[in-house]
């Protein structure tokens, strides 16, 4: 079954079977159990009486009788009707007193000892009896016993009459229930079909559709509305990668026709070789700068597809003294001061190293010989906050939104006048610091210069 509609009503119509099912068993059996001690209760009061007539304990039925009677009393056999058979039994277990409408030397085939008291159930002459034996006992002795059955046709009518009740019904509502269901379940997944008919509705270039259902106040609204945020993101995700590709390409179009004008330059090798040697020094410095565009771009697209990396306790400062110590090498002109403690944070290594280096890189390209780069921590009970700070011009207050967008460069737009790089360094680091369940902000100084603040977790 495709369609989780018969699914659904077969499962209903099962469990609602099974449980009528043992209903109808439990409802029959109580009730036959009910009938057949019905049944038993007028042989059994009769079996009583004689029981106490043969013991003279109760007064004789009728005036003159002696108040003990014998096991051939006639007084002893009468039966008050509804079919009630009676027979009485010596020591021996033979037949010695019988009810008139048992035939002569036959009696009810009771197999039982005349000193038990038992009753059961007997097939005599086609039929089916309920019957009751009980001892006769005169002045403590064993005298013989006395046997009382009644019929079992009209209890057994009636159970068949039940019976045929509780079949009919149970087939009756199993049907009327398993139809019932596959109306409700059509009328219940109603939304469903057609949340999956707007949902096939939707390409790739109407993004922007929702779904109709989410107004919804079921769980129905509730698929609908993450359906619609579903879509919301895919819509987004679109068309970041649409001005992803833009970009990219507006970026690769420059070394491009660099590269495409050195390569005219290089067909006259023989008229200009100081030209043509210029020309190989370009082209050597475009592939470079497209190299670093793509694996920038590489890093990005990677990472967004990676999992989690497991973390580990790191320490900070140990990765700060590394990667400033690069720094100095490249740009002695330029001051660092570390005001941090030792601590220890739970991060992938390798990742807070790029970030450091991205950052620390950042602040030294925006600071004038003989300014200062400053890093230092603030630790929290939780969480540390590491500051990256320069003394440069600092970030505009129009580019602080967009900072950390992709291939944005400052400048109001992606591309700065006289700006460094693609704009993808700080796209990167706040990747990797997400992946590493911290934040990443940049703010300006009151003194001037720009300040980027890194939260962690600490390690316990």
């Amino acid at each position: 079954m495709n369609s989780v509609v018969p699914r659904l009503t077969l499962a209903y119509t099962l469990i609602l079977s099974f449980c009528l099912l043992a209903g109808g068993a439990i409802l029959y059996f109580h009730l036959k159990g009910l009938f057949f001690n019905l049944a038993f209760e007028l042989p059994s009061a009769r079996a009583v009486e004689i029981q106490q007539l043969v013991a003279g304990v109760s007064p004789p039925s009728h005036p003159g009788e002696n108040e003990a009677l014998g096991l051939t009393s006639s007084a002893l056999v009468v039966a008050p009707g509804n079919g009630l058979t009676i027979q009485v039994l010596d020591r021996s277990g033979r037949m010695v007193n019988r009810s008139t409408d048992l035939p002569a030397g036959k009696g009810l085939p009771v197999p039982t000892a005349p000193a038990l008291a038992q009753r059961g159930v007997r097939q005599s002459g086609g039929k089916s009896w309920a019957w009751v034996s009980l001892p006769l006992i005169r002045g403590g002795r064993l005298l013989g016993s006395v046997q009382a059955a009644a019929p079992l046709q009209p209890t057994l009518s009636l159970l068949s009459v039940v019976k045929r009740a509780l079949i009919l019904s149970f087939v009756v509502g199993v049907g009327v229930s398993a139809f019932l269901g596959w109306v409700l379940a059509t009328l219940a997944f109603r939304p469903v079909r057609q949340m999956v008919r707007e949902l096939d509705g939707i390409g790739p270039v109407d993004l922007e559709r929702r779904l109709g259902g989410a107004s919804r106040r079921d769980e129905f609204g509730r698929l609908g509305r993450a359906f619609n945020k579903m879509l919301d993101r895919l819509a987004a995700g679109a068309a970041a990668q649409r001005a992803f590709v833009a970009t990219a390409s507006h970026q690769l179009r420059t070394p491009l026709a660099v590269l495409r004008g050195y390569a005219d330059v290089l067909t006259r090798w023989e008229e200009e070789p100081d030209l043509a040697r210029e020309a190989l020094t370009g082209i050597r410095a475009s592939l470079g700068k497209m190299e670093r565009l793509l694996r920038q771009m590489l890093i990005l697209a990677r990472e967004e597809e990676k999992t989690v990396s497991p973390l580990a306790p790191v320490s900070l400062r140990g990765e700060v003294e590394e990667a400033t110590a690069d720094m100095r090498l490249l740009h002695p002109e330029i001051r660092v001061r570390l005001e941090m403690g030792e601590l220890t944070v739970l991060a992938d290594a390798e990742k807070l190293r790029q970030v450091l280096v991205i950052l620390l890189d950042n602040a030294f390209s925006h600071t004038p010989p003989g300014g200062e780069v400053l890093v230092m921590t603030e630790r929290g009970r939780e969480s540390v906050e590491l500051a990256v700070s320069d003394t440069g011009s600092g970030i505009p207050p129009a580019d602080l939104p967009y900072i950390f967008e992709r291939f944005y460069r400052g400048g109001g737009g992606f591309r700065s006048k006289g700006a460094e790089g693609f704009g993808l360094g700080l796209s990167i680091a706040r990747l990797y610091v997400t992946k590493m369940g911290g934040t990443i902000t940049a703010s300006n100084r009151v003194e001037g210069g720009a300040v980027f603040t890194v939260g962690l977790r600490l390690a316990v």
